[in-house]
């Protein structure tokens, strides 16, 4: 199964919180907020994710990278 996750937003309504860092890389609970997605839907059987993203894109790309060491294969649109 696939799945597509949107993350390319800039987070201004987060202020300077989100400056530096993309939205869904945020952290919560001691990891990123796309990380919590990414396991879920590993949890429920999605072996292929598509990443669409934007802002700051190379640092979620770089963290994902192919996604192996998630357990699941992730692409990337820009």
């Amino acid at each position: 199964m696939k799945a597509v996750i949107l993350c390319g937003g800039k987070g201004t309504r987060l202020g300077s919180i989100a400056a530096e860092i993309p939205k869904p890389m945020l952290p919560v609970g001691g990891k990123p907020v796309l990380l919590h997605q990414v396991e879920l839907l590993k949890r429920y059987g999605i072996t292929e994710i598509i990443m669409i993203t934007a802002y700051l894109a190379d640092v979620i790309e770089n963290y994902f990278s192919d996604g192996k060491k998630f357990g699941v294969s992730i692409s990337y649109f820009r």
